[in-house]
């Protein structure tokens, strides 16, 4: 998407991590990306400026007692 500003949300250690947590994020109709960052093995989920917030908010209130 052109002109959105990305930012990140949350950082995984795994590739199946960054997954469930991109589906759980997308179910709740949030847009996110995944970016991997080789040098810190690790994923990062990224949502919109406007969406970050509440995702992040999402993650920790439902998501991250899982982990």
């Amino acid at each position: 998407m052109k002109g959105v500003e990305w930012i990140v949300v949350h950082i995984a250690r795994s590739e199946a991590e960054a997954q469930r947590l991109m589906e759980r994020l997308t179910e709740e109709g949030f847009l996110v990306r995944l970016n991997r960052r080789v040098q810190l093995g690790a994923w990062e989920l990224m949502t919109t400026r406007l969406e970050s917030v509440s995702a992040r908010d999402f993650i920790l209130e439902n998501l991250h007692e899982q982990e």
